[in-house]
């Protein structure tokens, strides 16, 4: 569900370069078309790189120390971020230009949007001429954010610090998603409250530690209150005792079915033979009776839940058979 905690991917250096015009940060209109002009050239082949997983576009940008020290890490990553999404081309979010007349120092962009999805960039300059880009592929149903960050050497622009990551899901970014899951929360629905809190979660951070939302902590409390109140009311696995064969159910989280959005998925360990479907459909059935008591609101308010009912427990090792099933509402 997450890109592996939707698997965000981070590597970057920092190198050193030199000084030009007058100091300060110029963000989008303000920044010279000269500049906008050469950072386009390198977002285009450091995009065109990865949505042809040509990993060799992506090295000809980077910088030498950043070359030497994780050249040998970017054909995995490129192959790895290109079977994530199919785009034909990007727009951007923000770009900021920063002049300093100092290396080795922090720098630290922010938006000025005036809305609840403001944030900053922080990252350590070792260059005099900084240039952040972010970019976001067109068309996908989750937004994913492309971070790119160069520095200037002498007179030419290379890629110093580079990361992917999740934006939104559905259009919702991690305040929308929040906000959501406070929604579900205040109405009882603990398990539709978490399932959105995860979401949130997956976005916070779309380039790791360098990226904060001005609401980060104010989400973030939120979703540890929400894991800590679920571990306390629910643990897993947890036997139904109510039903004869006694399955056990062991995890439980959001899934997406294409367009549709994200439902909650139900993973159970059953004592029947996933053979015989007609005796595991009866113990389905009895499954979705006590799970719509026990969770409270989760068949309420959405088209779906999923079932997958197993005989062995998986582990990240095992990969074991399974049978699904849909629940669906009308």
């Amino acid at each position: 569900m997450k890109f592996k905690h939707y698997a965000l991917i981070l590597f970057g250096l920092f190198i050193m370069g030199c000084n030009q015009a007058k100091k300060g940060t110029y963000k989008n209109a303000e920044i010279t078309s000269s500049e906008k002009e050469k950072i386009k050239h390198l977002n285009d082949k450091l995009f065109q790189g990865i949505i042809t997983n040509n990993a060799n576009m992506v090295l000809s940008i980077m910088s030498p120390t950043l070359l030497i020290n994780d050249g040998k890490n970017i054909p995995a990553i490129v192959k790895q971020v290109n079977s994530f999404f199919s785009a034909t081309t990007y727009s951007l979010l923000d770009e900021y230009y920063t002049i300093s007349d100092s290396v080795n120092i922090r720098h630290n962009v922010a938006s000025s949007r005036g809305n609840q999805n403001d944030y900053s960039v922080d990252y350590l300059a070792l260059n005099k001429e900084m240039y952040v880009s972010l970019l976001m592929p067109v068309g996908l149903e989750n937004d994913l954010l492309i971070t790119a960050i160069y520095g200037k050497y002498e007179s030419e622009w290379k890629l110093n610090i580079l990361q992917f990551g999740q934006y939104s899901i559905g259009g919702k970014t991690s305040f929308d998603l929040y906000q959501k899951a406070q929604q579900f929360y205040n109405k009882g629905y603990m398990i539709d409250a978490i399932d959105q809190a995860i979401l949130s979660n997956n976005c916070l951070q779309p380039a790791n530690e360098f990226w904060h939302f001005n609401k980060h902590n104010q989400i973030k409390d939120f979703y540890d209150k929400l894991i800590k109140e679920a571990n306390e009311k629910y643990v897993l696995p947890l036997t139904l005792e109510n039903i004869k064969t006694k399955p056990k159910l062991f995890r439980i989280f959001p899934e997406r079915l294409g367009k549709d959005g994200y439902f909650p998925m139900i993973f159970y360990q059953s004592t029947i033979d996933l053979k015989d479907t007609l005796i595991l459909k009866e113990e389905n059935l009895l499954i979705r009776q006590e799970v719509a008591r026990i969770f409270n609101g989760i068949d309420k308010d959405k088209k779906f839940i999923y079932y997958k009912a197993f005989n062995e427990l998986p582990s990240d090792e095992k990969r074991v058979y399974n049978y699904g099933f849909v629940q669906e509402f009308k």
